[in-house]
């Protein structure tokens, strides 16, 4: 799991699963209250390998001449991707310049 950048705690599976699920939104370090947002490059490869079976439902088809077992591949797939996910995604802090930041 990712940690955070300033105080070095993991960001907890839970945070960035629901995160997630809500629409990626932004987590909070526990301990030093950074901020972390979802880079939209995460977001793409996120929703682009979650949706992966559906392009691939025909061929799957072709190959097992069976729709159960290629809905059970469905099934597996939408259960098990976004509860690995947390591991993959990276989340950043956005830096504001202000006036007197230098």
């Amino acid at each position: 799991m990712q940690r955070c950048k300033n105080c070095l705690t993991k960001l907890k599976w839970k945070e960035v699963f629901f995160s997630i699920l809500l629409g990626y939104k932004s987590i909070e370090c526990n301990k030093c209250n950074a901020k972390y947002y979802l880079p939209y490059r995460y977001r793409l490869i996120f929703a682009s390998i979650f949706t992966l079976p559906i392009f691939l439902a025909d061929y799957i088809y072709k190959l097992y001449n069976t729709a159960s077992f290629v809905i059970s591949i469905f099934v597996m797939w939408f259960i098990i991707w976004p509860l690995i996910a947390p591991f993959f995604l990276r989340y950043h802090q956005k830096f504001y310049l202000t006036p007197n930041s230098f």
